[in-house]
């Protein structure tokens, strides 16, 4: 009897082995596209085992373990840059990624998309997003005229031509901003699976490091950044509209997440007169509304097929499962342990 208890016990446990592992891992599963991914950043996941206000760490949930190091921080930056329940909210800040960040978005393609929720302008001239220090990549907003932009070049003498979107503030603003990129190709930006924007893009970049935030007076701003991913492709117009649905799902609960109507912004948007940063002035033509309206239209069609396609949202079964399996497994136990002793 003894030698059968022991030997239940013992398919207790590996059978336990296995199902533990399995629900850590599927904390910090989603369904975004996995092909080309460099880096996940999670703001309401930040340990990849759920949210921790007090974490000196944003965890790469890729498996790359490209993590954010928020020790980096001095004691006055660390007043400014926490942890909410939904993202890290970085007031007027430098928060620098991990250095294969800079070169990913120095190959020859690549996307890198931005979660924000509210964002509070401060710079005087610019609000910067993301950006390198040599100012090879900048994605920002140009305050005087209120317009996204995006600078790429490999220097002032090699630059691209910038895709530059009006209503800068609402387009950022509880949004998801994409930009993709390939050489010989196009410099695309969608804004919540939409289309708004794409440029030639001639150049590659040459970042010198990688980071989100800014310090400067002229470009600083306060934004709750939600999540942060990187890629080593460019992504198509389906698989941009396929991550902002898992986006409106993994944010759901958020104040005024990412749900949020931009459509109108976004359909609205056109290029506008050329807008200028501090290295050198942009150089955009101009598009028609009509224009527009059409290429946000057909990009939000693909995003509706890919909703009605994509299980927004992996892991929670898996944990469902687990669990069901661990109690069937620990009721079984006790039935066992009880019918033993009733023998005995």
């Amino acid at each position: 009897m003894r030698r059968k208890l022991t030997a239940f016990v013992t398919v207790f446990f590996l059978i336990a082995a296995v199902c533990i592992p399995l629900l850590s891992v599927s904390a910090e599963t989603y369904n975004y596209v996995k092909t080309g991914l460099e880096a996940l950043y999670i703001g309401n996941n930040n340990t990849g085992d759920g949210q921790d206000k007090n974490a000196t760490v944003w965890k790469d949930l890729s498996g790359k373990n490209r993590n954010i190091d928020l020790t980096q921080l001095s004691a006055a930056q660390k007043e400014k840059v926490y942890f909410t329940d939904y993202g890290l909210y970085n007031d007027s800040t430098k928060v620098f990624f991990p250095d294969e960040i800079k070169d990913v978005m120095n190959g020859d393609e690549f996307t890198v998309e931005i979660v924000l929720g509210d964002v509070e302008p401060k710079g005087s001239s610019w609000n910067t997003f993301i950006n390198s220090s040599n100012d090879s990549f900048s994605l920002f907003r140009l305050v005087s005229s209120d317009q996204l932009v995006v600078k790429s070049q490999t220097d002032a003498n090699h630059a691209n031509t910038r895709p530059i979107v009006n209503n800068g503030l609402e387009l950022f603003r509880n949004s998801t901003v994409t930009v993709t990129f390939k050489l010989n190709g196009k410099l695309t930006v969608y804004v919540d699976g939409v289309k708004v924007k794409d440029e030639n893009a001639q150049h590659k970049l040459s970042c010198n490091d990688f980071f989100f935030g800014h310090d400067d007076t002229y470009r600083n701003h306060a934004t709750e950044y939600r999540a942060i991913r990187f890629y080593s492709k460019e992504l198509t117009a389906s698989e941009v509209a396929a991550n902002y649905e898992v986006d409106k799902v993994v944010f759901a609960e958020s104040n005024g997440g990412t749900s949020s109507d931009t459509s109108s912004a976004a359909s609205s948007a056109t290029s506008s007169a050329p807008a200028s940063s501090s290295s050198s002035s942009a150089a955009a033509s101009t598009s028609s509304a009509a224009q527009s309206a059409s290429t946000s239209s057909s990009a939000a069609g693909a995003s509706s097929s890919a909703a009605s396609s994509t299980n927004p949202q992996t892991g929670e079964n898996d944990i469902v499962y687990a669990f069901a399996i661990l109690g069937i497994l620990a009721l079984t136990s006790i039935m066992v342990v009880v019918r033993n002793k009733r023998r005995a």
